[in-house]
């Protein structure tokens, strides 16, 4: 498997995979190398995630929880620590606006359920596409209200320990990642520093969460 040898070559022991196609809430061991991939999906045309760990880690893994197909997040224990693992791929553009706010609010919702004293990591696609999207559905226009959504999480982002790996961006190796057709697509950071100078807000307020919550909350036309 492709992807086993790329985690062989890069001396990864956990990799997050989106868009796998596989249908099912499962878990199973993938070589005889002792890799051992969970992942959750609906479709075999469409969504689906996963987590693929290897042998030193994967015996620690103390729970599962599958939110659909396009978030799956693992609990490990990791020497002393327990370490959370999320999988998590974003509706991309062109999805009716109860889906993206459907993804975002669970995401949301399962860190924030995660306790202090626990490690976070998200490995993901939450790319954003850049274009005109307008719907007229009664609320407030679809945009507005991802935005909303994904400023919520940043903000809940920002407030855990300046430690945790959920606060590290790393720079990614995309050298063996095939390139899709089209306009590039923005990363979820260059969104977030979009959507800090359309509104005016300066990331220290994130640590005010009833503030944060007002600047960024978009009400819906009456």
């Amino acid at each position: 498997m492709e992807l086993i040898d790329i985690m062989i070559h890069r001396k990864l022991n956990i990799l997050c995979i989106q868009e796998t196609k596989w249908v099912g809430d499962k878990a199973k061991e993938i070589d005889s190398l002792g890799f051992k991939l969970w992942y959750s999906g609906r479709s075999r045309t469409r969504n689906g995630v996963g987590v693929i760990i290897d042998k030193s880690l994967k015996d620690n893994v103390i729970k599962i929880n599958r939110i659909g197909d396009r978030i799956i997040a693992l609990k490990i224990v990791v020497d002393d620590k327990i370490v959370n693992i999320i999988s998590a791929y974003a509706p991309q553009v062109g999805l009716d606006m109860s889906s993206k706010l459907n993804f975002w609010n669970d995401l949301e919702e399962l860190i924030q359920n995660i306790p202090l004293e626990e490690r976070v990591f998200i490995g993901g696609d939450l790319n954003g596409h850049v274009g005109k999207e307008v719907e007229k559905v009664g609320v407030a226009p679809v945009e507005d209200k991802i935005r909303e959504s994904r400023l919520r999480w940043f903000g809940h982002i920002k407030r855990r320990p300046c430690d945790d790996p959920v606060r590290r961006v790393e720079v990614l190796d995309l050298t063996y990642v095939k390139k899709g057709r089209g306009r590039p697509k923005k990363t979820w950071l260059e969104n977030i520093r979009n959507d800090l100078s359309l509104l005016d807000l300066n990331e220290n307020l994130t640590f005010n969460r009833t503030q944060w919550r007002k600047r960024i909350h978009v009400a819906d036309p009456t």
